[in-house]
């Protein structure tokens, strides 16, 4: 049975803080430190070292939360959901996740939608006061919710509490409070069209995957999308596809922002996240030759010369992930392994690295060679 103490030997179990209930150990050697899940609210904490010089990047917080799928793969994203170096920060995030997941099953779903509506009101927007009041005793609920995450009662409604303990409850208790408001007890207005579509510059696709793309008609892409008068309108899939590793990158890239289409357009200023060949006057991608891949259990990198990363979520799950990043790989070869004439050559990465200098400057921002 994998446990943390099995996976991570070196780590103090002196040093692990009390979970809250119903997360259970997922630790994997292959990961920087332990992890323990909690199926039912498709969370993952990852607890760090407690001494800085042993975790994988020592200015890095101890914290993390992920969100996950109901397989327990980490959904994606660029960062975790949550991090802190307050494990009562962490206490906040769990209780508040619980507090909106019982008090909806303690209303019906006509008060639920009416509690949310009103809390986005003037009325209760931007205010202490929460709408759940009106629909049940909502104190009752969080102290439920409260023995049911961290398996006790309330110090804060105990007679003769420790005044410490209390107060330290108590900006718990009122912290999940706001947090579950804000995230999950107030409705959202739907986010119209425009704030799902990113415009991008033509320049972040080559010239080979621009001629790729335009000399196909849209029922003939692999994704949704179509030639516009300046550039392509373009769908961002949520399944694995095959598709050139710049048009890949773009599609990460958007999607980490929230978005679920792309409009490149050639007028679209050029990003630092992203690579740009609009100087390019090749087919292929010479002067990428030099970047290599590098992936872990939640991101894959494009490490450009001088250090820079481009970085990007991988798949909600380890198999897709697995599959993703191989994808990824043989893309990202067939990029950068053409020749001038765009003719296919055999060499990987590293031999391109040995061979080839960089014909023009990258766009980014730190250690640009030029």
């Amino acid at each position: 049975m994998k446990t943390f103490s099995v996976e991570f030997p070196d780590f103090d179990p002196a040093t692990l803080p009390k979970l809250p209930q119903g997360f259970q150990d997922d630790s994997w050697h292959n990961d920087a430190c332990p992890s323990f899940h909690n199926a039912q609210l498709r969370l993952s904490i990852f607890i760090d070292y407690a001494a800085p010089e042993m975790r994988a990047f020592a200015d890095g917080v101890r914290f993390h939360i992920f969100r996950t799928d109901e397989d327990g793969g980490r959904l994606p994203a660029n960062d975790a959901s949550f991090t802190s170096d307050d494990w009562s920060e962490i206490q906040t995030y769990v209780l508040a996740e619980q507090f909106a997941r019982h008090l909806k099953a303690s209303l019906s779903e006509k008060d639920w939608k009416e509690m949310r509506r009103r809390n986005a009101s003037p009325d209760y927007d931007n205010s202490l006061s929460c709408a759940s009041h009106d629909f049940c005793d909502a104190n009752m609920v969080m102290e439920a919710t409260w023995r049911a995450t961290f398996g006790e009662k309330a110090a804060l409604i105990c007679e003769g509490a420790n005044g410490q303990i209390v107060a330290e409850q108590m900006a718990i208790w009122n912290a999940a409070w706001s947090r579950a408001k804000s995230e999950q007890l107030t409705a959202k207005p739907e986010a119209p069209f425009f704030h799902k579509l990113m415009p991008l510059s033509t320049g972040h696709l080559c010239a080979e995957t621009r001629e790729w793309l335009s000399d196909r008609p849209a029922d003939g892409w692999p994704i949704l999308g179509g030639v516009t008068e300046y550039g392509y309108f373009v769908h961002c899939p949520e399944e694995i596809q095959e598709l050139p590793a710049d048009l890949w990158a773009c599609i990460l890239f958007a999607t980490s922002k929230g978005a679920e289409y792309i409009l490149f357009d050639q007028v679209e200023d050029i990003l630092p996240d992203l690579i740009d060949f609009s100087e390019q006057d090749n087919e292929s991608a010479a002067g990428m030759a030099d970047a290599e891949i590098d992936d872990d259990p939640i991101n894959i990198s494009v490490v450009l010369p001088g250090g820079k990363r481009l970085t990007f979520p991988k798949a909600r799950n380890a198999a897709a992930a697995a599959i993703e990043a191989e994808l990824f790989r043989e893309a990202w070869r067939d990029l950068v392994g053409r020749d001038r004439t765009g003719a296919s050559r055999s060499s990987t990465i590293e031999t391109l690295a040995k061979k080839t200098t960089p014909k023009r400057t990258l766009s980014h921002e730190t250690g640009s060679p030029a």
